[in-house]
């Protein structure tokens, strides 16, 4: 039994439903003008959603949690009640962004709801009865990248020890992020809520089985010509690697930005 349940009210009004389901979970569409009209959280940036998917975790006590993320909604649906709204739809980044802080703050599970909307739809997608565009400009690469076989083991495993972060700017940061083991890798998933550009600084890396420190890693999804242009030679791309020092490493984030590390152990 899956009972996904509205993005409204405290935890204390959504427990007593746990003795009811397996799976519980929220959808959440922060996207809309104005935006954050879909739940009743003062934060009216897209990262309201890890704040859900945090809410619903602590709800559930331990059984899964499942996260209903937007394609399009009756918010950003014009009627002949509302018919000034603006359609408008996540991009690329915004859909992925809230897909990994989703799973960062505890989903188990993602779905995607609204490419049925054919009211929204270009001409073609609506004869069609469903959004192929948004599917093959937002949603086929995120899901490509969700399903990859590299990504795989640190979806289906348990969270890992904690990796701590602190920014070079303010010693205050709002980089989120969770740890995973699987397939002979560490992985580490984060996030950045929103905020200004900034270096972020990683410490608590474990050491590799045979005792010895982590001396690299590498960024998932994020490529680099190795060696390093001049002359471009495309058939010298590799993962963006990453050095590690004394169990820590340094990269950039901009707000919204993702980026999922893998160290070999």
């Amino acid at each position: 039994m899956v009972i996904i349940q509205a993005p409204r009210s405290p935890v204390s009004e959504l427990a007593p439903y746990r003795p009811a389901y397996d799976i519980t979970g929220v959808d959440i569409f922060p996207i809309a003008y104005p935006p954050a009209q879909h739940s009743d959280s003062p934060n009216r940036d897209i990262s309201v959603v890890g704040d859900m998917a945090k809410k619903m975790a602590e709800a559930s006590i331990g059984k899964p949690v499942w996260i209903t993320l937007q394609i399009a909604w009756t918010g950003t649906i014009a009627s002949k009640k509302d018919p000034n709204v603006v359609p408008c739809f996540p991009s690329l980044k915004e859909e992925r962004f809230m897909a990994y802080q989703a799973i960062v703050n505890g989903a188990r599970g993602l779905m995607f709801f609204g490419g049925h909307l054919t009211q929204v739809c270009t001409p073609q997608n609506a004869q069609a009865g469903w959004n192929w565009t948004f599917w093959q400009q937002t949603l086929r690469p995120l899901v490509a990248e969700l399903a990859s076989p590299e990504l795989q083991p640190a979806l289906l495993s348990t969270n890992a020890r904690t990796v701590t972060t602190k920014t070079h700017t303010s010693g205050v940061t709002d980089v989120e992020l969770v740890t995973r083991r699987g397939g002979g890798f560490f992985f580490v998933i984060a996030v950045k809520r929103g905020g200004d550009p900034t270096s972020v600084d990683f410490v608590g890396l474990p050491p590799k089985k045979d005792g010895t420190p982590i001396k690299r890693g590498e960024v998932l999804f994020e490529y680099v010509q190795n060696p390093p242009p001049p002359p471009i030679q495309p058939n010298r791309q590799v993962l963006r690697p990453i050095t590690v020092t004394e169990g820590g490493f340094q990269d950039s984030f901009g707000p919204h930005d993702v980026h999922v590390y893998r160290f070999a152990l």
